[in-house]
């Protein structure tokens, strides 16, 4: 019951559990900016913290602009499986412009349509996770382990996000994000199997 259109049917039962947890918990901890990473990007533009605030904001409200506007009528247009496809590929490009732009204005614009895209990931994938942690449809229990799983994963990814801008940079964290964001496109592959050769079949005939 918990494939609900994410994965082709001959992905096997315990491969779709793992994938739906893995992109899940990556999903929770999407973010335009995180807040460890503020002062190392203050410092490295020499702009005012206020910006990357506005950023960190700016997540929150694109996930709350996009759902009356554009869920619903996009949630029934597209497959499930494309639409988780080509919006990990948009986060890691602009994950990729996060990390390479020296302007807080680009940042902040970045940040608006991640937090835009993750509220479509976390729609497809909060119907499938019920069903996977409380199968009797109880949702006390459901969301008393959903909201742990989701507040702790956010909390260590703001952390390795301080720990590794320490070490090395921020934009070494976005270009991490990015590629970390090509690598659930992989994970996804199982369920795109078709998608991708009706893709190449398109290309081929218009060549």
């Amino acid at each position: 019951m918990y494939n609900q259109g994410l994965f082709a049917s001959w992905v096997p039962k315990p491969v779709q559990q793992f994938l739906i947890l893995t992109l899940a918990i990556f999903s929770f901890s999407l973010t335009g900016v995180n807040t460890g990473n503020i002062p190392f990007m203050n410092s490295s533009m020499g702009t005012m913290a206020e910006y990357f605030t506005m950023a960190s904001y700016a997540s929150t409200i694109g996930m709350g602009a996009v759902m009356p506007l554009l869920l619903l009528r996009f949630k029934a247009r597209f497959k499930v499986r494309n639409k988780l496809t080509l919006i990990f590929v948009g986060i890691a490009a602009l994950s990729f412009i996060s990390g390479t732009t020296d302007q807080p204005e680009i940042i902040i614009a970045t940040a608006f349509i991640i937090g835009a895209l993750k509220i479509f990931i976390l729609i497809e994938l909060l119907g499938p996770l019920m069903i996977m942690l409380s199968p009797d449809g109880h949702r006390g229990k459901f969301y008393s382990i959903l909201y742990p799983i989701a507040l702790g994963s956010g909390q260590l990814v703001n952390y390795l996000a301080t720990d590794i801008s320490h070490l090395y940079n921020w934009e070494f964290f976005y270009n991490l994000c990015c590629c970390i964001d090509y690598g659930n496109v992989v994970l996804d592959f199982p369920a795109q199997s078709v998608f991708f050769v009706q893709i190449t079949t398109v290309l081929h005939r218009l060549g």
